[in-house]
């Protein structure tokens, strides 16, 4: 559902899937738009948990950041056809972002954990890493170990 005007104070607006880009496509489950916490976003997209780098090791590319805008949300998606979205690069870049975002959000909220995990800085997609995996997601908290997401 759109939501109209900026997100509040504290909050960013993205588009998500509520699945696996080949599944969503399948079944017609397109992106939502939702607004979630985020205190501190920035271009990449980054915020207080992870940071993407979207870094392709079969072709050592590294693609350009999705843009965050002024009134927090990300550039270029807001007007694009679903399967246009599909397609871009920054869409899927910001889907992941949140998606981690919110369930480590999730985690350390005050009836689950009810504490913050106390991360060695931000989480990211590290190529560095990834050995060689493109699109691997490197999370290190303080205790040194890394959790993998696979993108």
């Amino acid at each position: 559902m759109a939501r109209k005007g900026d997100p509040k104070k504290g909050m960013v607006r993205v588009k998500i899937l509520p699945k696996d880009p080949l599944v969503a496509r399948n079944e017609k489950l397109w992106p939502v738009e939702i607004d979630i916490a985020c205190p501190t976003p920035a271009s990449g997209p980054t915020g207080p948990h992870s940071v993407v780098v979207d870094y392709n090791a079969d072709l050592d590319v590294r693609f350009a950041p999705a843009i965050l805008q002024a009134n927090r949300s990300f550039r270029g998606l807001a007007g694009k056809s679903n399967e246009a979205l599909l397609a871009d690069f920054n869409f899927h870049q910001v889907n992941v972002w949140a998606i981690v975002e919110r369930t480590l959000d999730l985690i350390e909220d005050q009836y689950v954990l009810g504490r913050a995990i106390p991360w060695d800085g931000a989480g990211a997609v590290d190529p560095d890493a990834s050995r060689g995996l493109p699109g691997e997601c490197v999370l290190r908290p303080k205790h040194g170990r890394a959790t993998f997401f696979l993108l």
